[in-house]
């Protein structure tokens, strides 16, 4: 006897109040993914779906009496419940198509994304209203402006939001925020093999370092041709400021970083460079290998110790947890081991101005190539 089909559960008529309210809290919040939650084919504000509001995947779109009560939340109730929005996003739940997206409601969760950090959020918004690019040049022009005028914080923040706004249109399968893929690009960064300690960023003078951080940083040539269309000295100040914005927590990185500068002396004694143009010979880096664990370095750098060590595992954790923190390191090899060791620029005031040690082991000597 044939089996019977399984009887498909029937519609749930969706409650217009539940949809306005999720609707709202993903406006408030800058919450691009509800948004459009709402709007699936599949969505419990669907009066032809069986899906229901009250089930713990939709928790994230209810509405608790302490959020009901928050400005952000009422100011956006009201915007989705005004003549005409609320008719259209009707209208759209009903249709069986893909769904033309409210540009008022979403405007204003764009511009709460971006309030809210959410950058990648605030993106996809802006993208889909076709008004991103024009967003980010205009964040981009105004931090400009403030940096001409000194205000280094507020520019700072500009041109974070400017670089948070990017796009990727290569990717797969649609496009997508292009976002800051530190530990990517920390690899990237140091993808090459030093042949002398001169072959890395952290070596490199003040204008040309500025260039590659920035570079590193926002992920935004067009951005990075702004700001070095401005004095030497600003841009390090906005360089400085970057850095507290990218990592709350720099000052513990300069703190280890100073101690692996100590932990430094014995292994720079031994891969000291004399002439040869700075290259580095087999004996200096079998000498070095006997001067101690050189993967107490790396380990002192991150704070803590990995189960696989390799320098590339570490140097990607470390761009996590500090996203400048490769700009100021280097891959060394003592003997059979690899690893990355504290690397400075001589004769340069960034180190002095991140709190990192001007007179150190990690130091190059720009003239002779030597550490």
């Amino acid at each position: 006897m044939a089996k019977k089909r399984p009887t498909e559960a029937p519609p749930i008529a969706a409650d217009p109040k539940i949809t306005a309210e999720a609707l709202a809290r993903a406006v408030a919040e800058g919450d691009i993914v509800s948004f459009r939650m709402v709007f699936a084919p599949f969505s419990p504000a669907r009066d032809y779906t069986a899906e229901d509001f009250m089930a713990g995947k939709y928790r994230q779109l209810l509405v608790d009496d302490e959020l009901r009560s928050a400005p952000d939340f009422v100011k956006a109730l009201e915007a989705i419940n005004e003549n005409g929005v609320w008719e259209h996003i009707q209208a759209e739940l009903k249709a069986s198509r893909p769904p033309c997206l409210p540009s008022g409601p979403l405007m204003a969760l764009a511009d709460n994304a971006v309030r809210l950090g959410k950058y990648t959020a605030a993106a996809q918004a802006y993208e889909v209203l076709r008004i991103r690019e024009r967003i980010q040049s205009e964040f981009a022009d105004e931090a400009d402006r403030l940096l001409e005028a000194g205000e280094i914080d507020r520019a700072v923040k500009g041109y974070f939001i400017a670089a948070g706004l990017n796009y990727d249109y290569a990717g797969f399968p649609d496009p997508l925020p292009l976002g800051n893929d530190y530990p990517t690009r920390a690899l990237m960064l140091h993808g090459e093999y030093p042949r002398n300690p001169l072959d890395c960023v952290a070596a490199l003078p003040p204008d040309r370092f500025a260039g590659a951080a920035f570079e590193y940083l926002l992920n935004d040539l067009d951005l990075v041709k702004r700001l070095l269309n401005h004095p030497l000295e600003k841009q390090l100040a906005f360089f400085y400021a970057l850095i507290q914005r990218c990592d709350p927590n720099w000052d513990a990185f300069a703190k280890r970083f100073r101690e692996a500068c100590s932990q430094l002396e014995p292994f720079a004694a031994a891969l000291a460079v004399g002439a040869n143009n700075g290259q580095l010979s087999l004996r200096n880096e079998l000498d070095a290998e006997q001067a101690g664990d050189p993967w107490v370095l790396p380990i002192t750098l991150l704070g803590r110790e990995l189960d696989d060590p390799q320098w590339w595992q570490y140097l990607k954790e470390l761009a996590i947890k500090h996203p400048a923190a490769p700009l100021f390191v280097a891959r060394q090899l003592m003997g059979e081991v690899e690893v990355f060791v504290p690397r400075l620029p001589a004769e340069s005031p960034i180190p002095g101005a991140l709190g990192l040690p001007a007179e150190t082991s990690a130091v190059v000597n720009v003239a002779s190539g030597s550490v």
